[in-house]
Protein backbone atom coordinates (compact mmCIF):
# COMPACT_ATOMS: atom_id res chain seq x y z
CA UNK A 1 0.00 0.00 0.00
CA UNK A 2 1.30 3.04 -1.27
CA UNK A 3 1.32 6.32 0.82
CA UNK A 4 -1.73 8.87 0.65
CA UNK A 5 -0.72 11.75 -1.90
CA UNK A 6 -1.26 14.75 -0.52
CA UNK A 7 -1.38 17.62 -3.68
CA UNK A 8 -4.56 18.34 -4.19
CA UNK A 9 -5.73 22.07 -5.12
CA UNK A 10 -5.70 24.40 -1.82
CA UNK A 11 -2.01 22.49 -0.84
CA UNK A 12 0.58 24.43 -0.34
CA UNK A 13 4.22 23.51 -2.09
CA UNK A 14 7.39 24.13 -2.94
CA UNK A 15 9.67 22.81 -6.16
CA UNK A 16 12.50 21.61 -3.73
CA UNK A 17 15.08 20.60 -6.46
CA UNK A 18 15.62 24.86 -6.92
CA UNK A 19 18.43 26.92 -4.84
CA UNK A 20 15.27 28.69 -3.55
CA UNK A 21 12.18 26.46 -3.29
CA UNK A 22 9.75 29.14 -3.65
CA UNK A 23 5.99 28.68 -2.28
CA UNK A 24 2.79 28.44 -3.67
CA UNK A 25 -0.70 26.95 -4.00
CA UNK A 26 -1.88 24.03 -6.09
CA UNK A 27 -5.18 25.57 -7.91
CA UNK A 28 -5.87 22.87 -10.36
CA UNK A 29 -4.80 19.49 -11.03
CA UNK A 30 -4.73 17.02 -14.57
CA UNK A 31 -2.95 14.61 -15.61
CA UNK A 32 -0.68 13.80 -19.15
CA UNK A 33 -3.49 12.00 -20.77
CA UNK A 34 -6.21 14.94 -20.22
CA UNK A 35 -3.56 17.34 -21.51
CA UNK A 36 -3.40 15.46 -24.62
CA UNK A 37 -6.58 15.03 -25.24
CA UNK A 38 -6.95 18.95 -25.05
CA UNK A 39 -3.81 19.45 -27.84
CA UNK A 40 -5.43 16.89 -29.98
CA UNK A 41 -8.82 18.63 -29.63
CA UNK A 42 -7.82 22.01 -29.88
CA UNK A 43 -5.28 21.78 -32.39
CA UNK A 44 -6.13 19.05 -34.49
CA UNK A 45 -3.77 16.79 -34.35
CA UNK A 46 -4.51 12.87 -35.04
CA UNK A 47 -1.31 11.26 -33.32
CA UNK A 48 -1.56 9.45 -29.84
CA UNK A 49 1.99 9.43 -29.05
CA UNK A 50 3.49 11.88 -27.27
CA UNK A 51 6.53 12.05 -29.54
CA UNK A 52 4.90 12.32 -32.52
CA UNK A 53 2.55 15.41 -31.26
CA UNK A 54 5.46 17.21 -30.03
CA UNK A 55 7.05 16.72 -33.36
CA UNK A 56 3.81 17.65 -35.04
CA UNK A 57 3.35 20.89 -32.56
CA UNK A 58 6.49 22.05 -31.40
CA UNK A 59 7.06 25.32 -29.41
CA UNK A 60 7.52 27.60 -32.53
CA UNK A 61 3.97 26.60 -34.10
CA UNK A 62 2.57 26.86 -30.30
CA UNK A 63 3.63 30.34 -29.87
CA UNK A 64 2.84 31.49 -33.13
CA UNK A 65 -0.72 30.48 -32.11
CA UNK A 66 -0.60 32.28 -28.95
CA UNK A 67 1.16 35.58 -30.99
CA UNK A 68 -1.79 35.38 -33.32
CA UNK A 69 -4.63 34.82 -30.50
CA UNK A 70 -5.93 31.62 -31.72
CA UNK A 71 -5.18 30.39 -27.96
CA UNK A 72 -5.07 31.95 -24.45
CA UNK A 73 -2.21 32.57 -22.39
CA UNK A 74 -3.46 29.99 -20.05
CA UNK A 75 -3.65 27.37 -23.47
CA UNK A 76 -0.45 28.15 -24.41
CA UNK A 77 1.14 27.63 -20.51
CA UNK A 78 -0.51 23.93 -20.52
CA UNK A 79 0.22 23.22 -23.97
CA UNK A 80 3.92 24.06 -23.54
CA UNK A 81 3.84 22.12 -19.74
CA UNK A 82 2.73 19.39 -21.69
CA UNK A 83 6.01 19.80 -24.88
CA UNK A 84 7.89 19.73 -21.77
CA UNK A 85 6.79 17.39 -18.81
CA UNK A 86 4.98 14.42 -20.65
CA UNK A 87 6.48 11.25 -20.89
CA UNK A 88 5.31 8.71 -24.03
CA UNK A 89 5.15 5.61 -21.60
CA UNK A 90 3.37 7.15 -18.54
CA UNK A 91 1.34 9.21 -17.01
CA UNK A 92 1.98 11.87 -14.96
CA UNK A 93 -0.26 13.81 -12.83
CA UNK A 94 0.23 17.55 -13.14
CA UNK A 95 -0.66 20.58 -11.08
CA UNK A 96 -1.06 24.59 -11.63
CA UNK A 97 0.67 26.57 -8.81
CA UNK A 98 0.02 30.02 -8.15
CA UNK A 99 3.14 31.47 -6.54
CA UNK A 100 3.51 33.43 -3.48
CA UNK A 101 7.26 33.57 -3.29
CA UNK A 102 8.66 32.61 -7.16
CA UNK A 103 11.01 29.84 -7.14
CA UNK A 104 14.70 30.41 -8.61
CA UNK A 105 15.06 29.54 -12.45
CA UNK A 106 17.19 27.49 -13.71
CA UNK A 107 19.17 30.44 -14.93
CA UNK A 108 17.86 33.23 -13.52
CA UNK A 109 17.80 34.39 -9.88
CA UNK A 110 13.96 34.35 -9.46
CA UNK A 111 11.48 32.91 -12.11
CA UNK A 112 9.18 35.60 -13.93
CA UNK A 113 6.08 33.17 -13.57
CA UNK A 114 3.13 33.73 -11.34
CA UNK A 115 1.52 30.74 -12.27
CA UNK A 116 2.69 27.73 -14.11
CA UNK A 117 1.99 23.90 -14.29
CA UNK A 118 4.21 21.08 -12.82
CA UNK A 119 4.40 17.71 -12.79
CA UNK A 120 4.11 16.39 -9.24
CA UNK A 121 7.53 14.64 -8.88
CA UNK A 122 8.77 18.31 -9.29
CA UNK A 123 6.87 19.80 -6.22
CA UNK A 124 7.08 18.76 -2.64
CA UNK A 125 4.37 19.51 -0.46
CA UNK A 126 5.08 21.89 3.03
CA UNK A 127 1.31 21.94 4.13
CA UNK A 128 -1.39 19.44 3.16
CA UNK A 129 -4.91 20.15 2.52
CA UNK A 130 -6.89 18.81 5.89
CA UNK A 131 -10.31 17.05 5.02
CA UNK A 132 -13.33 18.26 6.98
CA UNK A 133 -14.22 17.00 10.37
CA UNK A 134 -17.52 16.01 11.29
Amino acid sequence: MGRKNTKKPGALVKLYRRKTPGLGIITEVTDTDQMKQFIRDKFKVRFKSTDKIRERLGFSKLHEYRRTGKITEEQYKKAQSFLLYALDDQTRRMGKVQWFQQPSAWETEISTERVDWYPFDMLRTVSAVKPNEK
